[in-house]
């Protein structure tokens, strides 16, 4: 009688890989991991650049040349508000999932995306180095929900023999990100 439950179950555990499976994985993962790594790395390489933009702007703005420690402080801000950013996503998780669903909480996290790098993207041209910092805070927000939440959907998608597969694609996408900024981070490409 057991072995009976135990081969029916076995017939049930087993399902294969659709390509449909494999783009939900590959697209959320890209969506989300590749981004919180991309973010993660993308700082390090134009770091006397940003350092220079803070100082004209604050010049310009306040009037005021600030010292290397103070532009050495706020480019730190810069690089670590992101982590404030993901501990503060990360603990958002639980109420957005039951609110509105794994699917409906990776959707509506994309928003901060586009949110995030608009801050960043426009900072040059508005002349304000506070946006480069919210920017960061906010795509940090969004990286600290979809390292969460993308794993859960996966696993919730993915039938029982494919778990382990698919909860190794976001993973993959974090380490290409890191090696998508770095290699455009290299001066001679995007690095000033």
């Amino acid at each position: 009688m057991a072995e009976e439950l135990l081969k029916d179950d076995a017939t049930k555990i087993s399902g294969h890989l659709t390509w449909s499976l494999l783009a939900v994985a590959f697209l959320a993962s890209f969506g989300s991991s590749m981004l919180y790594g991309f973010n993660l790395a993308v700082v390090n390489s134009p770091a006397e650049y940003i350092k220079a933009f803070y100082n004209e702007t604050l010049t310009e703005r306040h009037h005021w040349t600030p010292d290397e420690h103070f532009l050495t402080i706020l480019y730190s801000l810069t690089v670590s508000v992101f982590a404030i950013g993901g501990m503060t996503g990360a603990l958002l998780v639980g109420r957005l999932v039951t609110k509105y669903g794994r699917k409906g909480t990776l959707v509506r996290a994309t928003m901060l995306v586009f949110i995030g790098g608009s801050l960043m993207g426009f900072s040059r041209w508005f002349r304000n180095p506070f946006m480069i910092i919210a920017g960061r805070f906010i795509t940090g927000v969004h990286s600290g929900i979809s390292l969460s939440v993308v794993p859960m959907y996966l696993g919730e998608i993915a039938p029982k023999n494919l778990r382990g597969f698919l909860g190794l694609v976001p993973s993959i996408h974090i380490c290409l990100g890191v090696f998508i900024a770095q290699v455009l981070g290299l001066s001679e490409l995007l690095g000033k």
